[in-house]
Order: structure tokens, then sequence, then C-alpha cells
């Protein structure tokens, strides 16, 4: 579902110092998720409904994750907040949260296409997300083992695989998901542990093209 995924996301992206560590899944009083929700309320900056996602425990810090209501943009896409909320264990406040803007762009029916939505990058314009999704899933098919991103000779990705995850229509999978990479316009486009990766195409300035494709695994990162 998409909110696995933009916890996955935040896990993945914000430097949790508790990366190697296991956040064990708790549940908190009320009158402390009502102080968790308060605080991501004054970090977004005004009244929002709010929804807490998950909540789990280290040793020393307690965390929530929450995401503000979505909100139509006038493009078609729809924005929210997405929080890390954090307090010290032991103590029943001292919330402190960061704030990540998240967007999804609708994809309707493009053809193969089995999922509904696109989590993506606040810059890319609904239209040239979509079209970079047909594009890729067009490409599927023709990739092959050779096209791997990762020329690990101990690394060896199922093409497969890949196709299998991008295709699983099972509506409790994970969602697609674009991530924008450090050298900009350059994407990534993520689904259930497996990427196709975009790079500017130098016949077409302006425009992506499919590069290579990976296999994620835990705790690494393909690029």
């Amino acid at each position: 579902m998409i909110r696995l995924v933009v916890v996955a996301i935040l896990l993945g992206c914000c430097g949790n110092v508790h990366a190697n560590e296991e956040c064990v899944p708790t549940h908190l009083g009320s009158a402390d998720l009502a102080a968790a929700k308060a605080a991501a309320q004054q970090q977004v900056g005004r009244r929002i409904q709010v929804k807490v996602l998950h909540e789990c425990r280290y040793p020393d810090e307690v965390w929530a994750y929450i995401d503000t209501v979505r909100e139509r943009q006038p493009d078609g896409s729809d924005r929210w907040e997405s929080l890390e909320c954090v307090r010290p264990s032991g103590k029943s406040g001292g919330w402190h949260c960061e704030q990540f803007s998240m967007r999804v762009v609708h994809l309707g029916t493009i053809p193969k296409v089995p999922a509904s939505e696109v989590i993506v990058p606040l810059e890319l314009k609904t239209e040239d997300a979509r079209a970079l999704v047909s594009m890729i899933y067009a490409a599927l098919p023709k990739l092959t083992y050779e096209d791997r991103c990762t020329k690990d000779p101990y690394s060896h990705p199922d093409v497969n695989a890949l196709r299998a995850s991008f295709m699983d229509s099972d509506p409790d999978d994970s969602e697609l998901a674009f991530e924008q990479l450090d050298d900009f316009p350059s994407l990534s486009l993520k689904r259930n542990f497996h990427l196709v990766s975009l790079r500017p195409d130098p016949d077409h300035p302006g425009a992506l093209r499919v590069r290579c494709w990976d296999e994620l695994r835990l705790h690494e990162s393909a690029f």
C-alpha cells in the first residue's frame, strides 16, 4: 500500500540514526498520540486533519509516522505532508517532528500498468509522470540481464522477477514510486524492491530514456 511506501522512503532517505536497529511496533496512549498529532500540526503550520500511520519504539526514542489528509491540486495530483515525530523514551511530552512534502499522480488507465497512482517528486509535471510510467512499462519486455545497473559479478538479479514485480496486480503490494536522484532530472521508478533507472537522452534534449534496472536489497542502495 502507498502508506508503506511512504514509510519506507522516509526510513531510507532521511538519516535515521537507528537505521541498523529494529523499531519495535508499539501502541501509544491517547494522550501521547494527541501530543504527537499536535506537534505534527504545529510543524505543518496550520490546523489540518492528521492520521497516525505507525508507532514504534527504540530503546531511547519513540517514533510516530503521521500523514496529513491528501489535498487535490489544480493539475489533478494529490499532495500531503508526511511527518516523522520523535520523543525521548520515558517522557510523556517533548515531541518534535520532521516534515516531508509528498505528491501522487493518478495514472488513469495506462495499458498494462496495474497501479492506479505513482509517488512523484514535487517538480515532476503530471503529464510527464504519466508519460514516463508508460514508457517504462513499454520497455519492460525488452530489458535483458545485460541492462542491469549493478555490474557486480556476485550479483545475479533476475529480469523475470523485475517484470513480475512491476506487473503484480495485487492491490496490497507496494505502489509505484519515482525517486529523484542527485543528478536531477535523472529518476528511478521503484516497485516491490525493484527499480528502473532513467537518465537524460543525449539524442533528445530535455527527454529521459531507460538506462538500466536493478533489484534492491535491505539496507543497500543500487546507486
